[in-house]
């Protein structure tokens, strides 16, 4: 029989006992079981942005949008910066609606 796409895999998982403890408290801090907050860790290893990332684009962009309003104007610099947010908002929005 074919597996469903919404079926969930059972795995046993060997961790070290500091790590356990860790994620449990972790979960239990906000509410989740250890499986959801593992789960969600995992989904979140995979994203294709990172935080780091996104905080990377967020400062070039600054900087860029900073050199454009010295260089070319404020209006210039305001059409700039709205092309370049308007996709890692877009994408942000996105992942939040998830």
């Amino acid at each position: 029989m074919a597996r469903k796409r919404d079926d969930t895999v059972k795995l046993v998982l060997r961790l070290p006992p500091a790590l356990h403890r860790r994620l449990a408290r972790v979960a239990e801090r906000r509410n989740h079981s250890l499986n959801s907050e593992m789960v969600e860790r995992l989904e979140q290893s995979f994203a294709p942005q990172s935080v780091e990332a996104e905080m990377r684009l967020r400062r070039a962009i600054r900087e860029a949008y900073e050199r454009l309003s010295k260089d070319d104007g404020e209006e210039e610099a305001k059409a700039a910066r709205t092309r370049f947010l308007s996709p890692v908002q877009k994408t942000k929005d996105d992942e939040e609606s998830k």
